[in-house]
């Protein structure tokens, strides 16, 4: 519950970190990410006792380390040195975890697609701390957590690129609005004179200076270029080739973004005033023709990214094609609904977690804003090893129906991109040898794409998208599909953790209700039989006594029909809430000696002390399970009962003088019975405890229940 609850890492870490300590008694949990290529590790998250030379966020070197060898073998690492002298030999790093007190030290692999990506860690003062049994539930954590961890990175990709998306899409509708101002100005150098404001003022660069082609040079004029004083000029056909980086825009047209300048033996400063670290440069151009460059400086290094070399673009085009505007603010309009339809499909995968009603949303949604023919998803099929055409949406109705199966492989470009993994894009699907009408001879489609589906390198299913038109998609079209594509990967593995996580949470209430009633139900059905069947013998001897037996059948009938509505509700038993547990267990004794032939006595050690509802539930339902089981199979003629009240932990105890059996003789199911000793090992378990019974035949049971209270 707590890994799927949230993407925020930080809240789940502390939930885990909370929850982990009541499956592992440590004195220290921590999670290290492990840095292969830099021979590091980070402690991403620490609670608990903290190592005096660690600190969460910092590198440290990985070899000499538990998490080393955790890392280097993918298994558990057990630790527990007997002296300081064997920790110091094998792992030195450790000393200043055992100064501090560490006695015991747990590692287990955080695992991600078949790849250690770190080490979940847990510390102890205890020596011998650690069993069999903190390694498997360390294991069982670690398999949840390293999934979380894996998750929360690809969630913050995706955020990251719908954030620079968001800023995209302002900046465009900025450039779509100066547009509109830039076809009002009818002055060729009163409308470059606006450029560098525009750029300066209206998108946020700190210097934006525009170049015009004069025959071989590129000019910088003080006309177009109010902050510069005097022309600059760089020839385009000089004996070395175009002159500078703005040089070699203009007469190549492929935009450069300088990192660093001084990096840069290509690069001449244009402004003057302070030096400038970094630059980003694209070409003006209209119906094919170089006009000039854009040219942005920075003060900082690394300023530019490729966003900002599309929106520089975009205002190159705005001032190249000022006369075709109204054709780029619809352009631009549509972009901007692409982006939207973008993020509110990333809004639908956060909200909706099963497939069946995303997917069909999905290629709707996608092929009315972007205008596709057809949108398709095929999802892999493992067991046939083939694809199956989940949802469809087009705008025909001759469309290959929901539930089409195709394999990998072998038919068609969704088959080929499932089994290479690599996108395919086609302008002309009658020269494709790879492309499959699947069967629908006239349908309408020239042009096709089609997109991984991806978790981690696994391709899981294939985004089909269709066009009438030829060469329909281009290098947006493959972004925008992309996008998409990760957004669907996260989704299908949403509802691969939501299912299992219901599957979880009704399995484990289907136990508990099963623990209930055979510990409420079952013990006091047993109860009445036998009242019934005393009753039953004193018929025509003793109606008295009778009665009595029936009487006592009555209530006992009226208990069981409480603790079963109490049951449904999960709620403590009434019994303790009207009286201590000792007094209850002490009750219930003396109630098991008057229904059998041996005798019963009740013993309390240790201060009596309150304890969680869970913990007295807990006792008390194995203590009623072990007195119907003496009662219906020991033929003891002893009992004895003890509750303990320790300093870390509540003890019960129950042993009788019986017949005895074989535990291992005994699994639930088959006829054999069972189920009572499973409900309270699992009793037990739930609460970070455990139930030994030791037993034999003709030596009698000792049944010891032992959990925590700390």
């Amino acid at each position: 519950r707590i890994v799927g609850s949230s993407l925020d890492m930080s809240l789940v870490y502390d939930l885990f970190a909370d929850q982990t300590k009541r499956l592992i008694a440590a004195d220290a949990v921590a999670i290290m990410t492990v840095h292969a290529a830099e021979n590091s590790f980070t402690i991403s998250y620490m609670a608990g006792v903290a190592p005096p030379d660690r600190r969460t966020g910092e590198p440290y070197p990985l070899e000499g380390t538990v998490t080393a060898k955790t890392f280097h073998t993918g298994r558990p690492v057990l630790y527990q040195p007997a002296t300081q002298e064997d920790l110091a030999e094998e792992f030195p790093r450790l000393l200043p975890m055992w100064l501090g007190g560490l006695r015991s030290f747990l590692a287990v692999p955080l695992i991600s697609n078949n790849e250690v990506i770190g080490v979940l860690w847990h510390g102890s003062r205890k020596e011998a701390a650690f069993g069999d049994r903190e390694v498997e539930a360390a294991e069982r954590v670690s398999a949840q957590i390293a999934g979380a961890v894996a998750n929360a990175q690809l969630y913050e990709q995706i955020q990251q690129f719908v954030a620079q998306e968001r800023k995209r899409a302002d900046q465009f509708r900025t450039i779509a609005e100066v547009g509109r101002q830039l076809t009002s100005i009818r002055d060729p150098i009163e409308l470059l004179a606006n450029v560098g404001k525009i750029g300066t003022t209206e998108l946020g660069y700190e210097t934006t200076t525009i170049g015009v082609i004069e025959k071989d040079v590129l000019v910088f004029s003080p006309e177009a270029n109010p902050h510069l004083k005097h022309p600059v000029r760089r020839s385009l056909n000089g004996e070395r080739g175009p002159e500078g980086v703005t040089g070699l825009v203009a007469a190549k047209g492929t935009p450069v973004i300088v990192p660093d300048v001084l990096d840069e033996p290509r690069y001449i400063p244009v402004v003057n005033g302070p030096p400038a670290r970094s630059s980003l440069t694209v070409q003006v151009s209209a119906g094919g023709n170089a006009l000039g460059v854009l040219h942005s400086q920075n003060r900082n290094p690394r300023a530019f990214d490729e966003a900002d070399q599309v929106v520089l673009q975009a205002l190159a085009q705005e001032i190249g094609i000022a006369l075709e505007n109204a054709r780029i603010f619809e352009s631009e309009r549509r972009r901007n609904e692409q982006m939207a339809a973008i993020n509110a499909v990333a809004l639908n995968v956060s909200a909706v977690l099963t497939l069946g009603e995303l997917l069909p949303h999905v290629v709707q949604l996608v092929r009315e804003t972007f205008g596709y023919h057809t949108v398709g998803v095929f999802l892999i099929d493992e067991s046939e090893e083939t694809l199956v055409l989940e949802a469809v949406d087009s705008s025909d109705d001759k469309v290959p129906p929901r539930g089409t199966r195709m394999m990998i492989g072998g038919e068609g470009i969704v088959g080929h991109v499932a089994d290479t993994g690599l996108p395919w894009i086609t302008g002309n699907v009658a020269t494709d040898p790879f492309y499959s009408n699947l069967g629908l001879e006239h349908i309408n489609i020239r042009s096709e794409l089609a997109m991984p589906i991806k978790q981690g390198d696994a391709v899981v299913g294939v985004l089909d998208l269709y066009s009438s038109e030829s060469d329909a998609f281009d290098d947006i079209d493959m972004l925008i599909a992309q996008t998409l594509a990760n957004q669907l990967g996260v989704a299908i593995e949403n509802a691969r953790i939501f299912d299992e996580t219901r599957d979880m949470a009704v399995l484990e209430e289907r136990n508990r209700m099963a623990r209930e009633i055979h510990d409420t139900l079952a013990q006091g059905f047993t109860s009445i039989v036998i009242q019934m069947e005393a009753g039953e013998d004193l018929i025509e001897d003793d109606p008295a006594a009778l009665h009595e037996h029936i009487r006592v059948a009555k209530g006992i009938a009226r208990e069981c029909l409480a603790e079963a509505r109490r049951s449904v509700w999960n709620l403590l038993p009434e019994k303790l809430e009207r009286s201590p547990l000792d007094v209850i267990i002490s009750d219930e004794v003396d109630r098991f000696a008057t229904t059998v032939n041996g005798s019963a006595d009740f013993t309390l050690l240790g201060a009596r002390r309150e304890l969680a509802a869970a913990t007295q539930a807990a006792i008390l339902r194995i203590c009623q399970e072990s007195l119907t089981n003496i009662r219906k199979y020991a033929d003891a003629g002893q009992v004895h009962v003890t509750l303990d009240f320790g300093l870390d932990a509540v003890k019960l105890t129950v042993s009788d003088d019986g017949v005895g059996f074989d535990p291992e003789s005994i699994r639930f199911g088959g006829g054999q019975g069972g189920f009572g000793l499973t409900g309270m090992r699992q009793r037990a378990r739930l609460l970070r405890g455990d139930v030994d019974i030791t037993s034999s035949r003709g030596n009698g049971t000792v049944v010891e229940a032992r959990i925590p209270t700390s």
